[in-house]
């Protein structure tokens, strides 16, 4: 399938392995500390899955916690569809 990936890197804190499950299912908002002690509503993930529902695309997450292993991050790849243009003329 022809596609186009963003990805989106961190060195954060990670998620972990039982939360990822549930990242996308809408059953669960979470929202973590992170590595500047920030705090987060939860509200990002839902929306930008509503998001690529809308453009037919999909996410991709991978993540290792910090309790996993001390360099941490995660990785997110938003798969957008290929579309072509068919305008007039």
């Amino acid at each position: 399938m022809d596609a186009l990936v963003l990805t989106v890197q961190d060195e954060g804190v990670g998620i972990q392995e039982e939360e990822l499950n549930h990242l996308f299912k809408g059953t669960h908002l979470f929202s973590r500390t992170g590595t500047a002690n920030e705090q987060g509503s939860g509200m990002g993930t839902a929306l930008v899955m509503e998001y690529m529902k809308l453009f037919g695309g999909s996410i991709e997450v991978q993540s290792v916690h910090r309790t996993q292993n001390p360099q941490s991050g995660t990785k997110v790849h938003l798969v957008f569809p290929k579309y072509e243009y068919r305008g007039k003329g």
